[in-house]
């Protein structure tokens, strides 16, 4: 298999979009902690009483 060679304008574009993607995780994980950390010990837990 022959290797091509990455034009710099091509690299470029992968890397915005890795940051982008980088971006959306934190966003997403941050969501997710904070939506977890605001929940108290029943809402864990199921208990409904």
């Amino acid at each position: 298999m022959k290797k091509r060679k990455i034009l710099k304008k091509e690299a470029e574009a992968y890397k915005d979009t890795l940051i982008n993607l980088k971006e959306d995780l934190i966003v997403q994980i941050n969501d997710i902690s904070h939506d977890t950390l605001m929940k108290s010990q029943k809402d864990i837990s199921g208990d409904v009483s």
